[in-house]
């Protein structure tokens, strides 16, 4: 009988990646001393990204040290891997796959440029831009008990990839919740060029498509495309 996978909570993933979490108000209820160094430290980062002295260049030529060996060069990869796929809502690797070789396989001469162009046109992901929900998941929630439109239909695939000029629209009951949800954001990082949002009435419009320059400042952490590209490739 093959067991199923353990559960691990997410602080613990947080952790081990060294990735910044979206609820502080979580970590700070913990008692153990660990969690308590850690949210400290993702107060620092926020605060330094809010004053704009810590960003990340990602346009920057990432050379190879010859001297790590194959193994410390395998982890960086997995890690980098990990924290893509945390950062998009733990997506699947079957799914990171499949999007990978569409990438490359398409006719742009940046692959990059049309991977990026998929995720962020999710309707989960541009919830999430849009300060709507507090994290991806929720999100997925949101669209999965049938509370979002998408140009007046409902829509409960939360992998639906929106095209330009589709309109997403929330249900009146859940209307009240997001608008007090959004009062205690801090809309940081900004909202995307290519939304357009109305958060009298609870709409967001795709009026462009999503380009990687556009969310680079959304990355938490530095990712190397290329690298991303070639791992996930068959």
């Amino acid at each position: 009988m093959k067991l199923n996978k353990r559960y691990k909570p997410m602080y613990k993933k947080l952790l081990k990646l060294q990735l910044q979490n979206f609820e502080l108000k979580k970590l700070k209820k913990l008692n153990k001393a660990k969690w308590f160094d850690f949210s400290t430290k993702i107060e620092r980062f926020y605060k330094r990204r809010k004053s704009g002295l810590y960003l990340f260049d990602h346009n920057i030529y990432s050379k190879p040290n010859y001297l790590f060996k194959l193994k410390r060069k395998f982890k960086m990869n997995l890690i980098s891997k990990q924290k893509f796929s945390f950062f998009y809502g733990n997506l699947l690797t079957k799914y990171l796959k499949f999007i990978v070789n569409k990438s490359l396989n398409s006719n742009k001469s940046k692959p990059q440029d049309f991977l990026i162009q998929i995720l962020e046109s999710r309707i989960d992901v541009l919830l999430f831009r849009a300060h709507f929900v507090k994290t991806i998941k929720e999100a997925r929630q949101l669209i999965l008990h049938g509370h979002v439109k998408v140009n007046g239909i409902k829509q409960t695939y939360y992998k639906h990839v929106l095209k330009k000029g589709d309109l997403i629209e929330i249900s009146l009951k859940k209307i009240p919740s997001i608008q007090s949800n959004i009062f205690t954001k801090s809309f940081y990082p900004l909202v995307p060029s290519y939304l357009q949002i109305n958060y009298n009435i609870l709409q967001i419009k795709l009026i462009d498509k999503p380009s990687i320059h556009s969310i680079l400042t959304h990355y938490n952490f530095f990712i190397d495309f290329d690298n991303m590209l070639f791992y996930f490739k068959n």
